[in-house]
């Protein structure tokens, strides 16, 4: 999973911009999660407990902040740590 989200970053490099926090190419990369987290989350859960990708999702989309402000904080670090 982490690496699919490392390759991610490499298809969605930043956006040459002034800003002082983040960069916008942020938001896309955090919408490819968003809608892929499903598919991601289904392939490290054993066949058993494929119903909890539905409650799992959440936790790994709000681990990597937070696309409308464009931010980073500690819960979104505890939200990973609950997905794990």
């Amino acid at each position: 999973v982490l690496g699919t989200l490392e390759a991610w970053v490499v298809e969605i490099p930043p956006i040459k911009q002034p800003m002082r926090f983040g960069n916008m190419a942020y938001r896309s990369w955090h919408e490819r999660l968003c809608a892929e987290a499903p598919e991601l989350i289904a392939t490290v859960v054993p066949d058993a407990m494929r119903g909890a990708v539905v409650e799992l999702t959440p936790y790994l989309t709000e681990s990597f902040g937070n696309a409308t402000r464009i931010d980073y904080g500690t819960g979104h670090e505890t939200n990973f740590m609950t997905w794990l």
